[in-house]
This record gives C-alpha cells, sequence and structure tokens, in this order.
C-alpha cells in the first residue's frame, strides 16, 4: 500500500472509530519515544486527588488528560496490535450497523463505559484501562450479534455469543493472571445492555439516554 492507500483506507473509518484507532495507537508512540512520561498518562488515584487539591488549569487539565489517557495507553507490542485490531474491526462494524446514524448514541455507550471502568479502575488501583475500553466494544459487539459465527487464532470457530469468555481466556493464558481490566470492560458493556435494551424490554423503565450535549 502507498500513502494515498492508506490514506484512504483511514478517512474511510468511521469518526468515532478512526479517533479511537488513532489515539490508541498515538498515545503509545508518544510514551515510547519520551515525547510524554507514561507516569501522565495513566490513572492514580494519589495523582488525581493531588491534581484535585491544586490550584490553577494546568493542575486540572492534567486531570482530565489521565482521565482520558489511561484508555490509550499501553505498551508497544502484541497486545496493542491485537487491541487495534479488535477496535478496527468491532468498533467500525458497531458505528456502521448497530449505531449507524446515530454517533450520539455511540459516544454515550463509550462515556458510559468509561465512567464506569474508571470507577472500577480507581476502586482496583488500575493505572491502565485500554484493555477495558477494547473488551467493552468487543463483548458489546458480540452481544448484538450473539448468533454469528466468528474466527478466532489458530482456527477456532464458535458462536460470537461465547467470543468474550474466549478473549478473557486467552488473557489469563497469555499473562498468567485474571485480566481485571478487561472484565471491567465486559461488565460495563453488560450494564449498558441491560440499562438500554433488556430492561425496557421487559416493560421496565429505560434509566439511560442519550445526553442533549452529545
Amino acid at each position: 500500500m502507498d500513502l494515498s492507500e492508506v490514506r484512504t483506507w483511514f478517512l474511510g473509518l468511521p469518526t468515532i472509530t478512526r479517533f479511537l484507532f488513532t489515539a490508541s495507537l498515538a498515545v503509545p508512540l508518544v510514551a515510547q519515544f519520551g515525547i510524554v512520561h507514561p507516569y501522565l498518562l495513566i490513572l492514580r488515584w494519589t495523582s488525581i486527588t493531588r491534581e484535585l487539591q491544586a490550584s490553577g488549569a494546568c493542575a486540572h487539565a492534567s486531570l482530565l488528560w489521565r482521565l482520558v489517557t489511561t484508555f490509550f495507553y499501553n505498551r508497544l507490542g502484541f497486545g496493542l496490535l491485537m487491541n487495534l485490531y479488535f477496535i478496527y474491526v468491532h468498533s467500525r462494524e458497531l458505528e456502521t450497523t448497530t449505531f449507524d446514524g446515530q454517533p450520539a448514541d455511540y459516544a454515550t455507550f463509550l462515556l458510559f463505559c468509561g465512567i464506569c471502568s474508571t470507577v472500577g479502575g480507581i476502586l482496583l488501583d488500575l493505572p491502565v484501562l485500554n484493555d477495558a475500553l477494547v473488551l467493552a466494544i468487543a463483548h458489546y459487539w458480540s452481544l448484538r450479534n450473539a448468533e454469528r459465527i466468528v474466527s478466532f487464532m489458530f482456527g477456532m470457530r464458535f458462536k460470537a455469543k461465547y467470543f468474550t469468555a474466549v478473549l478473557l481466556g486467552y488473557e489469563l493464558l497469555l499473562s498468567g493472571h485474571l485480566p481485571v481490566g478487561s472484565l471491567l470492560g465486559a461488565a460495563s458493556a453488560h450494564l449498558f445492555h441491560y440499562l438500554v435494551e433488556i430492561l425496557p424490554a421487559q416493560g421496565g423503565r429505560r434509566w439511560l439516554t442519550t445526553p442533549a450535549f452529545l
């Protein structure tokens, strides 16, 4: 592919997916090349409380910066490539099918999952929430495409409703510890699904709606 083909491919991505993909690549790169220290990109409760107590616009901007960059920071490596692939495939499909013509609704989904994951990350002292973002997207995609047959590594084929379990199991085997961040993302997406789709379908109140400012 030459540069014009790359540009055409990139501009062909839907807007929100393009932002997620770009941020998930750019943030690790600026940390890797020393442009920004990784500590300034992660979520640390002690840093947040210290910055909240500080005065001045710079301190509050740093707080807001951390709350966003924690979802995009990752170390360069195979894990980052996998996350970029899942964002490209599943976020793009969600944005062009489930949320087609409804970017504000998709932004609401991401904002809701982000808030839930942030609260969980603070309580569990998780400094990086990139996996939470990716699993939230992948899990909601699997809920919306439950009966579709998907392929995973080494030619494994199964219904999409098992996709999240397979991803969590793969991460557990690869890392050797419980993928808490990924579990947070999946749980937040499942809660969104329950509040927006399952509960209203059962005659309950829809507690979550798209904010007017979006």
